[in-house]
């Protein structure tokens, strides 16, 4: 029997939110069309940072937010995720992010080293599925407000 050596990799992204935003009375709000974030001042909406996690090739995916005036640690990010999102399965072999994540977080391979000895790869500009992860886990933020105001609806129509 003939063992195959297997590499867990995740992609690792930050971005501005386009479609989720949080507003001092409403809460967070969900827009259909991605906004500037000049306009969204104008409506009193704070941008949200979104941090996620995926395993390419897969559904798989874990994300989290912040408000853009508060980030966090992409290392506590980092580890929020590995512990809690039981679809990662914990850490793994390689880490692959873009060159903005490596120029503003030029520590993060030690950080990974003491984790637990995970590689990290910088992605180059072509590479169509690491530039896929994000573009999803963008339109998951809209999905996510869609999903809300289903849930909502159907409790309404109940009561």
């Amino acid at each position: 029997m003939t063992l195959t050596a297997y590499t867990r990799e995740h992609h690792f992204y930050v971005a501005i939110a386009k479609h989720v935003f949080l507003h001092a009375d409403k809460g967070i709000v969900f827009v259909n069309d991605p906004i500037r974030l000049k306009d969204a001042e104008k409506f009193d909406l704070k941008p949200l940072v979104l941090y996620g996690l995926t395993v390419p090739g897969t559904q798989i995916e874990w994300q989290t937010f912040s408000l853009l005036d508060e980030p966090r640690s992409l290392s506590g990010v980092l580890l929020e995720g590995w512990e809690k999102a039981s679809g990662l399965r914990g850490y793994p072999d390689k880490l692959k992010i873009n060159r903005h994540i490596a120029n503003a977080c030029p520590q993060l391979q030690k950080s990974l080293d003491h984790i637990g000895g995970i590689s990290l790869e910088i992605a180059d500009g072509r590479d169509k599925q690491f530039s896929a992860s994000l573009r999803v886990a963008q339109q998951r933020g809209l999905e996510l407000g869609w999903y809300n105001v289903m849930a909502m609806s159907s409790t309404m129509l109940k009561s």
